[in-house]
């Protein structure tokens, strides 16, 4: 029968098959080392900026010059007075040019309704001119003006442009005796710092 190992024989055996796991161990760990981890992918790069909003066009003025006549708005003696004077932009002009006079002057809002887009109210001296600058409305495709005379029934109290073209600049408005009109011109505008009424 033959004899057993020694004992350093079997140590000796354990030790390099203690030396192989570890060996084996270490490849292992290396291997893992060079895969990637999971939740380590490259992030994507940020979006851009969204550029920032656009600027609203600026507002587009015009210049409204009157011009009244000596002889305006003539009492029961015949001598001149002041009139008042209303500057309408309108969405549509239909309910201002058939409204009797007195709906329209005492309850304009209600009377146009939605097609009432801005108003300016004015006195107006005889013999004087004044340029006031107003600013277009939003949807403003008309723009009227009432004058109330005292004899409204002999006056002829109202204008209305039907088309505003985006190239008018200027809306000339002459006050006589007992009428007033109104034309569009497409010269330029005044000086608007400069624009202040004329002493009558």
């Amino acid at each position: 029968m033959p004899a057993p190992p020694a004992r350093s024989t079997l140590v000796v055996r354990r030790r390099v098959l203690g030396l192989g796991v570890a060996s084996a161990l270490l490849a292992g760990c290396s291997m893992l080392d060079k895969l990637p981890l999971i939740g380590s992918a490259k992030k994507p790069p940020p979006a851009p900026a969204a550029p920032p909003p656009a600027s609203p066009p600026p507002p587009q003025l015009v210049d409204v010059a009157l011009e009244a006549a000596p002889g305006l708005n003539p009492d029961t003696s015949g001598r001149p007075s002041p009139v008042v004077v209303r500057l309408y932009q309108l969405k549509s002009a239909g309910k201002f040019a058939n409204a009797d006079f007195f709906a329209l002057f005492d309850h304009d809002a209600t009377l146009l309704g939605a097609d009432l887009l801005a108003r300016e109210d004015l006195d107006i001296a005889p013999a004087a001119n004044r340029t006031v600058v107003l600013e277009r409305a939003k949807d403003a495709r008309q723009f009227a003006v009432l004058a109330a005379y005292r004899d409204v029934d002999s006056a002829h109290w109202r204008a209305v442009v039907d088309v505003w073209p985006a190239n008018v600049k200027r809306f000339d408005v002459r006050l006589d005796a007992l009428g007033v009109a109104v034309t569009p011109a497409a010269a330029a505008p005044v000086d608007h710092a400069a624009s202040q009424p004329k002493p009558s």
